[in-house]
């Protein structure tokens, strides 16, 4: 994401979505830092977080489509939430079954 010509972390639009499966979520980072992606469901329980470091630059995570207990998450709206450097990023996308 490019403000004021400036890049600055963000959660670009997930794709693809709707999905059938997996889903890719594409984001920039300022410098190393540990990243956050926390998938939550519309009634706001959280179904699977994904974590790590992160190097500055570009990097695409993958989410499954799965729980964190290893089962297929049921079709619905759901809501990625980024974090990155305590600043929050959030979207939303379609899993389809």
């Amino acid at each position: 994401m490019v403000l004021d010509g400036v890049k600055v972390p963000g959660l670009r639009p997930p794709y693809p979505s709707p999905s059938s499966g997996a889903v890719a979520f594409e984001h920039t980072i300022e410098a190393d830092t540990r990243v956050e992606l926390r998938i939550y469901d519309l009634r706001g329980r959280q179904v699977r977080v994904l974590e790590g470091p992160g190097t500055r630059g570009p990097h695409q995570v993958v989410w499954d489509g799965r729980d964190r207990a290893g089962r297929a998450a049921g079709a619905g709206i759901y809501l990625a939430a980024l974090t990155v450097d305590g600043r929050r990023f959030d979207r939303r996308f379609a899993l389809l079954r």
